[in-house]
């Protein structure tokens, strides 16, 4: 028996599994309406495009070079929206704790992780400030009671050290259409 004759490059096959028109052609042959599944007797019925052997290895090298570039560029930016998110964590911080006038006679704010406020400023307890209601979330199936501007603290947003703003915003209707408003 002789050697089988390779007619097609194992790289290539995978950068085509990869690509759109493979997805499109699979989703047309899938069945289910919650999970989409296809068989294997399905799977045989695809087609393949298939170029001269060799001319599959030089797309399949020039596209791990293009794909690692890519990927290099999305780490470097991904290092840079982790700095940049950083940065806004700080200067946020720095203004709320701080003041914008760094040259304004300090105090000690009588809270250990706090440390120092400008003298003008008062420590108040948070429940003196606002009022706190439990479950009284607004339907989250109503589009005009959300993506507003004001804060909507949850059990989410109490997974860090620091509760610095809320995931969610909430609109005025929200307040005003719920058990808040009346």
């Amino acid at each position: 028996m002789q050697g089988k004759i390779e007619i097609l490059n194992n790289y290539f096959l995978k950068y085509w599994i990869l690509g759109l028109s493979f997805y499109q052609h699979l989703q047309s042959l899938c069945t289910g309406s919650t999970a989409l599944g296809i068989k294997a007797s399905k799977l045989c019925l695809l087609k393949v495009v298939l170029p001269p052997l060799e001319e599959q290895k030089i797309i399949a090298r020039f596209l791990d070079y293009k794909t690692k570039q890519i990927d290099n560029l999305i780490a470097k930016k991904q290092t840079l929206l982790e700095k940049l998110d950083e940065k806004r964590t700080a200067i946020i911080s720095q203004a709320v704790t701080k003041g914008l006038d760094l040259t304004v006679p300090m105090k000690d704010s009588g809270v250990e992780w706090l440390g120092e406020i400008p003298e003008h400023w008062e420590v108040k307890r948070l429940r003196f400030l606002m009022v706190m209601y439990g479950g009284s979330t607004p339907n989250k199936n109503n589009p005009e009671f959300w993506n507003g501007e004001i804060p909507w603290v949850s059990a989410k947003d109490m997974k860090t050290e620091r509760l610095i703003s809320s995931i969610d915003k909430i609109r005025e209707q929200a307040l005003q259409k719920t058990s808040f408003g009346r």
